[in-house]
């Protein structure tokens, strides 16, 4: 029984970080310098629009 519980669980945890991870990009988009616009804007705004901020908003891009 204790072992079906991870098959229910896993997945859930799983989706849950995918979909913190995509709000955490899109918040970093939002809340960039974008004076002037850097590689970091561009990065959280195309991770925003492609699906790949799933990864990107892990990561902490320096914003100058």
């Amino acid at each position: 029984m204790k072992d079906r519980n991870w098959v229910v669980i896993l997945p859930i945890l799983f989706y849950v970080l995918i979909t913190f991870g995509y709000i955490r990009c899109a918040y970093k988009m939002f809340t960039c310098n974008w004076e002037p616009v850097g590689k970091a804007e561009a990065l959280y705004t195309i991770g925003t629009f492609t699906g790949a901020g799933v990864v990107i908003g892990y990561f902490n891009i320096e914003d100058k």
